[in-house]
């Protein structure tokens, strides 16, 4: 049953493809605000960990390579980009970017549990070539903690 429960934590947080995009919010996540540490428009990737941590347990870590693919377009491209990377499971939220920081949160739905909800949140920074998230989620008393140094490699 733990062994699952690792599993079904991974799948939520790592295994993660495709999400609908959702529009830009009147809080300045638009094309026209001007934000010169925008990340460049490009391929990035990332050397992410995740650390799971469920009572009882030793803590788990998996470690893996991500890649986020920014179109040209200012904020609402890089925040397309961000929520693509926790969907089909992560089916609404919110990212705001401004003067250089990241923060949302998003919610996510697993099916191996019948549906449950569970709320990610993350905060971090951004810079032309870099983007660095740090991902929080729990589930009851299971918690996961993702970090994602993505670095710009080129075009996409």
């Amino acid at each position: 049953m733990r062994g699952w429960a690792v599993a079904v934590f991974a799948l939520l947080v790592m295994g993660c493809d495709k999400l609908p995009q959702m529009g830009a919010k009147a809080d300045g996540n638009s094309a026209t605000a001007a934000d010169p540490d925008l990340p460049l428009p490009g391929k990035y990737e990332s050397a992410t960990v995740a650390e799971f941590t469920i009572p009882g347990e030793p803590m788990s870590q998996v470690n893996r390579t991500d890649e986020l693919c920014i179109g040209s377009g200012g904020k609402p491209a890089v925040d397309a980009a961000l929520k693509e990377e926790f969907s089909p499971i992560c089916v609404s939220g919110e990212i705001k970017l401004k003067d250089g920081d990241i923060s949302g949160q998003m919610t996510c739905r697993i099916s191996e549990l019948r549906g449950a909800e569970s709320i990610v949140s993350f905060s971090g920074t951004y810079h032309p070539k870099a983007i660095d998230l740090v991902l929080d989620m729990s589930m009851g008393q299971a918690t996961v903690r993702q970090s994602r140094p993505y670095r710009y490699v080129g075009t996409c």
